[in-house]
């Protein structure tokens, strides 16, 4: 195995490399927690759905529906207290890599894998991080030699399982603004 090598970390995660074919997501999500500021109540990881258990449990249904999703191949320990969600490695190309004829083929297969999803009852939950700007506001959707990816399903949302649905019909709608910026942005603000 090559050496270890963090590719992306956030207060939510670290990203590993394993080899040339594999990362390990480690996850602080579980650790993390938030105060709401009206009521003083105390939000963690299981409030948000955010454990390494219900990652992994949401990633098989994803890659059983599709292969939109990065794919899940195992989960090992990383030490004492936590698991390693190991995952296909992916090597981003930047969203302009293709000519405009190339990415409208590209975003029509997302759409129609993001719907198959959606048929399913599934949720990416987090497309757009509206904190950010293009491209960055896009980071769970990668473009890669293979097509357009979602990553990160730590937000997923499964009608049913961790959602009810009210809250799911909420999300799709949402979720489908999102793939509307994101059609916006992949589409027509992009050079080549």
């Amino acid at each position: 195995m090559m050496k270890q090598k963090i590719l992306s970390e956030t207060i939510y995660h670290k990203i590993i490399a394993l080899s040339k074919t594999e990362v390990g997501k480690l996850n602080y999500a579980e650790n993390f927690q938030l105060v709401e500021k009206n009521t003083g109540q105390v939000l963690n990881a299981n409030f948000f759905g955010m454990t390494v258990e219900n990652e992994i449990k949401l990633l098989k249904i994803a890659n059983a529906i599709n292969d939109l999703f990065v794919k899940f191949i195992r989960v090992e320990d990383y030490d004492s207290k936590n698991k390693l969600i190991v995952l296909e490695r992916l090597y981003p190309i930047p969203f302009n890599y293709y000519k405009l004829n190339n990415r409208k083929k590209l975003f029509l297969d997302f759409k129609i894998k993001i719907k198959e999803l959606h048929e399913n009852s599934f949720i990416h939950g987090d497309l757009l991080r509206p904190r950010y700007n293009p491209p960055e506001c896009f980071s769970n959707i990668v473009l890669t030699k293979k097509g357009i990816l979602l990553i990160d399903s730590g937000f997923s949302k499964l009608n049913g399982l961790n959602s009810s649905e009210e809250e799911f019909n909420s999300l799709l709608y949402q979720e489908t603004q999102e793939i509307n910026s994101f059609e916006e942005y992949f589409l027509n603000s992009l050079k080549g």
